[in-house]
């Protein structure tokens, strides 16, 4: 059961082994503060009973000079080590902080594409994640533990000396523990309720500060006068985040008021009883003030036991999230077959129906094709007919619901995914491009290690050679100007031809392009497209669209309607059927294009 003792205690040590892998010394330097704090609060209470003793009694110099000096000395010294601790500290939160993001991340890219698409799996890292950057998660588990493990720690030598004065004050302190533990688990119940109804406000907000600071979104915003609008929404988080703290605030107040007095009802108990116990001559000024000092930090060791305990509690659920999001397993199991060296191969959908997660409306219906070694195919029909989906099943971001996906007459689950990916490169009709170099958007990870002209070269296939040639820092400039004062800002279509450039440059042999020059004009889409079938020369290509340019350039075309194949074959065969779809769409767009 989620919040017991036993679940959270596993979540601590599944925390505490994420944390280890990150910094061997972190939680070893942790247990050295522990102790160190622990024994300062000890010294501190019962080395001053032998100093006022010493002052009382026999007034040796020699011995009173020890006593003040092994005081001073030892509070020293631990505080000088647990404050190089702690500086060492503020340095290791950043990087295991840090650290904790990028586990989030690496989690996401290793569960199948349809996993990450699910509302539950983005809430849950969304709730993940919020824990990690906006609750200060790390600090406050590993402060929570280490104030739990450090009071045990006190509480057990404190509790040696109050047993040699009076079981009593132990039973009276546990009675008015007992009240605070009560107001300590209201306080928190409320304030995690509270901050749970925070996080879906917070997720609002970055949404929408992001659109005001979006330089893509800022065309609109200023076009369509956006502004009221974008802005009265993050009046209104802001108005619902307000009325949350001020909740949270009242809460934590009245609780800490509450307690506070119990605590002070306790402090006027045990001083009257100290002071009636050195009056009737129980106990000499030495001991009473070892045994108040004792009492109080007993006291407050108890307390802050019951405080950090509830706040542990409260941050194993707070962090429930983060291990429940690193604890999905992906649908699907990688492939065992290796992938190498094939110079021909026959990529087939035997009978594949396709609905997607959460939806019973089938996008693709039992689709039967071939696509042979080299073969150019344009794959065309209205929005929503399914050409997308088809090519997100055959590059393995999707399984079908039935039948299967062919290579070699081999499922393509059964093959290794890192090397069944190596055959290719696509660019989406979403397509993206990044905050990097325009060499590095191409060549992403061997960008180091690429020439410039090898990347110049395919630039100039897309004409954008010039363009880039001339700007200050060539391809080296960066895209956006989001790190970059100098970065570039291409078009709609310069961008998608540096997408273009991406596909091409890492040489797959299988391209797909789907919808790949929907911001061109049609002179400009013919002509890209002239040069990109020169640039895939010897591979199988498969070009998805809906305005039919590649179609002349292709050795097959599939039109798509409803989720089928509903017509198949050659640009000439096809416009012979002047009643097919094909003939319909092709003649409603033939004017836009040069032949």
């Amino acid at each position: 059961m989620k919040n017991s003792i036993k679940y959270n205690i596993g979540l601590v040590l599944k925390f505490c082994r994420i944390i280890n892998k990150i910094s061997r010394s972190y939680i070893p330097l942790t247990l050295i503060n522990i102790f160190l704090a622990s024994g300062i609060s000890l010294v501190n209470v019962i080395f001053p009973k032998f100093i006022i003793d010493e002052l009382l009694g026999g007034r040796s110099v020699a011995r009173i000079a020890l006593f003040v000096g092994l005081t001073i000395g030892v509070n020293f010294a631990s505080n000088m080590i647990i404050h190089i601790i702690g500086y060492y500290f503020d340095k290791q939160n950043i990087k295991v902080a840090a650290r904790l993001d990028v586990i989030l991340g690496e989690k996401s890219l290793e569960l199948d594409y349809e996993q990450v698409e699910q509302k539950e799996n983005l809430e849950l890292k969304e709730r993940a994640m919020f824990v990690i950057r906006n609750q200060n998660a790390l600090d406050r588990m590993i402060g929570s533990i280490k104030n739990v493990v450090q009071n045990i720690i006190t509480i057990i030598g404190l509790l040696a000396i109050i047993l040699t004065f009076d079981v009593l004050v132990i039973i009276f302190i546990a009675l008015v523990l007992l009240l605070s533990s009560f107001i300590f688990k209201k306080q928190n119940q409320t304030s995690f309720r509270v901050n749970q109804e925070l996080i879906p406000i917070n997720r609002i907000f970055t949404y929408y500060s992001g659109v005001t600071t979006d330089f893509s979104a800022g065309k609109d915003i200023r076009i369509y006068n956006m502004q009221p609008l974008v802005l009265g929404k993050i009046d209104d988080f802001i108005e619902k985040n307000l009325s949350g703290l001020s909740k949270l605030s009242k809460n934590e107040a009245k609780y800490q008021a509450l307690g506070s007095i119990n605590l002070n009802v306790e402090n006027i108990c045990i001083y009257a009883y100290m002071c009636y116990k050195v009056l009737v001559g129980a106990i000499g000024i030495g001991d009473f003030s070892m045994y108040i000092s004792a009492v109080n930090n007993f006291g407050n060791a108890i307390s802050g036991l019951i405080f950090q305990f509830f706040e542990f509690s409260n941050m194993c659920q707070y962090l429930s999230p983060f291990f429940e999001f690193l604890e999905i397993k992906p649908n699907s199991e990688d492939g065992f077959r290796d992938l190498t060296d094939i110079e021909n191969f026959e990529l087939e959908f035997d009978n594949v129906s396709f609905c997607y997660p959460g939806t019973d409306k089938m996008v693709l219906k039992d689709i039967c094709v071939k696509i042979k070694p080299r073969e150019k195919v344009s794959i065309v029909g209205a929005n929503g007919a399914g050409k997308t989906t088809f090519i997100k099943l055959l590059t393995r971001l999707y399984r079908p619901v039935s039948g299967q996906i062919l290579l070699n007459g081999i499922n393509i689950n059964e093959y290794k995914h890192t090397e069944y990916i190596k055959f290719f490169s696509a660019v989406f009709q979403d397509y993206k491009n990044y905050a990097f170099t325009i060499k590095e958007n191409i060549a992403l990870a061997e960008s180091g290690k690429t020439s410039s002209d090898s990347i110049i070269s395919i630039l100039k296939n897309l004409s954008m050679e010039d363009k880039i040639l001339n700007l200050k820092n060539g391809i080296d400039t960066a895209l956006y100007k989001i790190f970059d004062k100098d970065g570039v800002e291409f078009s709609g279509g310069e961008m998608q031809k540096i997408a273009i450039a991406r596909a091409n440059f890492k040489n797959a042999d299988v391209v797909f392009l789907d919808e790949p020059t929907s911001a061109l004009d049609p002179v400009m889409e013919y002509e890209i497209m002239k040069n990109f079938n020169h640039m895939v020369e010897g591979k199988t290509a498969i070009y998805i669209s809906h305005r039919l340019s590649s179609c002349k350039f292709s050795d097959r075309i599939l039109i798509f309607h409803e989720g089928k194949i509903v017509q198949e074959g050659v640009h000439n065969e096809l416009m012979q059927k002047e009643e097919g779809l094909y003939y319909e769409m092709f003649s409603s767009q033939a004017e836009h294009y040069v032949s």
